[in-house]
């Protein structure tokens, strides 16, 4: 076998021993239900529309992917990068799901968080139906 594939294999056996035991897939869904809690509170306290009327329950969260980021412009320790996506059902087709941003959820190989931030693009869709009355994803 190729020792640059065998490299790689470890690389990617290394980071799902952390990722589960640092449960950073579930810590990284609880962390993104937090910040749109937040933003979501932020609107209803200094009407703004980030989320553009939708609440944090109308959002239907995936845990995409996984990174190991060894270099970086400024950070200088390793830290893994767990990406959810964050997606809306489509009120036309109400079996698919829209786009509608990311969240970004950085850990230290200890498990410390060292940055996270949230990117709503919801996708503008006609009429109120599945906004602020919507309470859950049907």
């Amino acid at each position: 076998m190729n020792t640059h594939m065998e490299s790689m294999d470890h690389a990617g056996a290394l980071l799902s021993r952390i990722s589960a035991q640092q449960e950073l897939p579930e810590r990284a869904l609880t962390a993104a239900r937090e910040a749109l809690r937040r933003t979501w509170q932020e609107e209803q306290e200094h009407s703004t529309t980030v989320l553009r009327g939708y609440r944090p329950t109308a959002f239907i969260l995936r845990v995409e992917r996984q990174e190991l980021v060894f270099r970086h412009d400024w950070r200088t320790v390793p830290f893994v990068r767990t990406h959810v996506g964050l997606y809306l059902r489509d009120p036309e087709r109400r079996s698919q799901e829209l786009a509608a941003g990311y969240y970004l959820f950085d850990t230290d190989p200890q498990g410390t968080v060292v940055d996270d931030w949230l990117v709503p693009d919801i996708p503008r869709m006609g009429g109120p139906a599945g906004r602020a009355q919507q309470d859950e994803p049907q």
